[in-house]
């Protein structure tokens, strides 16, 4: 998702030519290295928000799939419908496609949605890797968005 790659020849390309049967040589070391000098000039993060309540709920309110930014007070707001996180400018901003919404079910495991953000939501801690600030907040208001109905359990 590096602006590097993304200058770089398309992937699709490679598998074109490689469906057309058509003879190549690639330098696989030298675009890795290409790509590893330009990977830090863009940082890009995503995460997958999962339910990790114990419950099973009818899903009544979602998140809509979009561009969302953390406004002065540090609350997500809606910004706009998206279909694609590439215009995304800063680290405040974030993308949000929706995978469970209005009138499916919510259970704990059950991936919610994809969150993608021009930022790093994670960092090495003293023994592991940590969720920043930033993405325990994002975490927090995409789930809050969620509202629904308990679902009783299966009776015998």
């Amino acid at each position: 998702m590096t602006a590097g790659a993304y200058a770089d020849v398309p992937l699709f390309l490679f598998h074109l030519l490689e469906y057309l049967d058509v003879e190549f040589e690639l330098d696989v070391d030298e675009i890795n290295a290409r790509w590893e000098e330009l990977s830090g000039a863009d940082v890009w993060s995503h995460m997958i928000i999962k339910e990790t309540d114990d419950i099973v709920q009818y899903i009544t309110h979602a998140p809509r799939t979009g561009k969302y930014f953390l406004d002065s007070k540090g609350k997500l707001q809606f910004s706009r419908s998206a279909l694609d996180w590439h215009q995304l400018q800063n680290h405040k901003e974030a993308f949000f496609l929706r995978i469970y919404g209005v009138e499916d079910y919510r259970w704990k495991g059950a991936d919610l949605g994809v969150l993608v953000t021009k930022s790093k939501l994670q960092y090495e801690g003293k023994k592991k890797t940590k969720l920043t600030i930033d993405a325990k907040h994002f975490i927090s208001s995409i789930r809050a968005q969620y509202k629904g109905i308990d679902v009783p359990p299966a009776t015998q």
